[in-house]
């Protein structure tokens, strides 16, 4: 007598993944991405994101051309504030050098 052949029994992966989440997450249901306002907002703040990266990628490699003139004053401020910081700083350099030559001479 022969024995009976088991039956295999395949899930699909969205029955898994309700079986899952209702086993991590009991009380709530899974819900589509598109409805779910959470998600919703996630992804146009990543998404918002990404352009802003974007654009800043674009203005470092020197493709201005999607720039407006508040994106192009932005950054040329920026540069002009920070070298304003780097000669401040090279100047103290310089003060606490001629002081310290004038300390030596004097000793």
């Amino acid at each position: 007598m022969q024995k009976p052949r088991s039956e295999k029994h395949y899930l699909s992966p969205d029955s898994v993944l309700d079986a899952v989440t209702s086993l991590r997450f009991p009380c709530r249901k899974r819900s589509s991405p598109w409805t779910d306002l959470d998600a919703v907002r996630k992804m146009t703040r990543m998404r918002n994101k990404m352009e802003k990266l974007d654009d800043g990628i674009m203005m470092f490699t020197g493709d201005l051309s999607n720039l407006t003139l508040a994106d192009i004053n932005n950054p040329e401020q920026q540069l002009e504030f920070s070298v304003t910081k780097i000669r401040a700083r090279k100047a103290k350099f310089r003060t606490i050098n001629l002081i310290m030559a004038q300390m030596l001479l004097i000793n």
